[in-house]
């Protein structure tokens, strides 16, 4: 049994309207997510910038907002701020989630998360589990994975398909939601103009946090998360990159040596 208790928080949010009043301003389908399951969303401004990027689980009672970040009380200011008639409590939870990446305890309530190839636990009763994976390798997990993280790879000058996740947190047939139009209008007329890619790179050693990487000498991205893998004995980053330098098996220069666009995740998500 493999675990980590990331720095993540979450929300818990009951009563009758939980779902419908999450579905509505979130870039995902609440309505239709499955008793013990987890999807990805953003949740998004009125102009489609993303507020917060999370996970939402229902359980038996209650739907979980998990915040892959500690500002889980930001995103509930901002929920509240449209709570108004709505039969629905909504609170910041003092659990921390815990991540099973390999194996899970079989008497806690565990929510799959397939886009991560993990379950997740939102009782502090899995804090006691073994092996704990520490934070500097579980950094390595989630870049192999493409994973990316609220706050680090994700903020608030980010639209939702700049982050690259539109099958996973993305439902384009959902209906109206905060935000919706301006995803819709980039789905239907549009593009964005730079996108999270990974990156595999040549050298020995990871770029920096915020390395400029280039082409024909022009700057075309930025590195938001990076790590050695050592299981592809090499390093491996997260980055936005222009949209014409996004195609896969793309060279790029960075002060960490040459880097390669990688057709997806540099590891296969398992689930």
């Amino acid at each position: 049994m493999q675990s980590h208790t990331p720095d993540w928080s979450s929300l818990r949010v009951t009563g009758p309207d939980a779902a419908s009043f999450l579905h509505n301003l979130c870039t995902n389908d609440i309505k239709k997510l499955p008793e013990g399951a987890c999807c990805e969303a953003f949740f998004t401004d009125v102009k489609g910038k993303i507020l917060a990027s999370t996970l939402v689980c229902r359980g038996a009672d209650a739907l979980h907002v998990v915040v892959t970040s500690p500002h889980a009380a930001d995103l509930a200011a901002h929920l509240e701020r449209y709570h108004i008639r709505e039969d629905l409590e909504l609170a910041v939870s003092e659990a921390y989630p815990t991540l099973f990446l390999e194996g899970a305890p079989p008497d806690s309530e565990l929510f799959e998360a397939p886009t991560l190839g993990a379950r997740l636990c939102l009782d502090d009763s899995c804090l006691d589990t073994m092996v704990r994976l520490s934070a500097p390798a579980f950094e390595v997990w989630r870049i192999e994975r493409g994973f990316p993280l609220d706050r680090v790879d994700v903020d608030s000058s980010r639209l939702p398909q700049e982050v690259n996740r539109d099958a996973q947190a993305i439902s384009f047939t959902t209906g109206c939601y905060l935000g919706q139009e301006t995803v819709a209008r980039i789905d239907a007329l549009g593009h964005v103009n730079r996108k999270l890619v990974s990156l595999k790179f040549s050298s020995s050693t990871p770029p920096g946090v915020g390395a400029e990487l280039t082409a024909d000498e022009k700057p075309v991205g930025v590195v938001t998360s990076a790590c050695n893998s050592d299981r592809l004995a090499a390093p491996l980053a997260l980055a936005y990159v222009r949209r014409e330098q996004c195609d896969p098996g793309t060279r790029l220069r960075s002060s960490a040596g040459e880097a390669e666009v990688l057709a997806g995740p540099a590891v296969a998500i398992d689930g």
